[in-house]
């Protein structure tokens, strides 16, 4: 999962009271803020410690379940941004917005008719993950997606509804596979 660190330390958007500065991540370690974050892969495993580990902390006011949401929420933002990258955030009162250098995200290919597809991390419900497929059209924004058969019966058993054979999805949540498809 991409997160967000500052000096090796998970970083998420504020969520105590302290006074810290706008545009200001918060250290999930309770001590302070950093202007930017670095892009970094960790094992969900590591981030749920390091989580459970902020929870216990007196002057953080956020449960572990609302960290993961943030984190979740950022990691979701810096799926397709290269490790490394530094990220600032930008904010406007309730409204936070991370600002990623155009440069440091992966250019995504686009799904074109016949494309050999599977549905990334944006994807609900999440059992649709990864399930893969052929596009037959596009309109629009949105893409028809005929399920391979083995992954259209995996959904099916494990949400325990009949997931028609093709479905349509936003072309935003799927993923071209490499060296399948045109």
């Amino acid at each position: 999962m991409k997160v967000l660190t500052h000096e090796g330390v998970l970083v998420t958007i504020p969520f105590t009271l302290n006074e810290l500065k706008a545009n200001q991540f918060e250290r999930i370690d309770g001590k302070g803020g950093s202007e930017v974050g670095t892009v970094t892969e960790m094992s969900e495993g590591t981030v749920r410690r390091h989580v459970s580990a902020a929870g216990e902390i007196e002057k953080n006011y956020s449960t572990p379940r609302n960290m993961m949401s943030d984190i979740r929420f950022i990691a979701r933002s810096l799926s397709n941004v290269q490790d490394g990258t530094e990220i600032r955030m930008q904010s406007s009162g309730a409204r936070i917005k991370l600002v990623i250098p155009p440069q440091a995200q992966a250019a995504k290919a686009t799904v074109t008719k016949g494309a050999r597809v599977a549905f990334n991390g944006r994807v609900s419900p999440k059992t649709m993950l990864n399930a893969r497929g052929t596009v037959q059209s596009i309109r629009g924004g949105r893409a028809t997606v005929k399920l391979d058969a083995s992954d259209r019966r995996r959904v099916t058993e494990a949400t325990g509804k009949d997931y028609p054979e093709s479905t349509t999805a936003p072309v935003e949540i799927l993923d071209i596979l490499d060296g399948e498809g045109s």
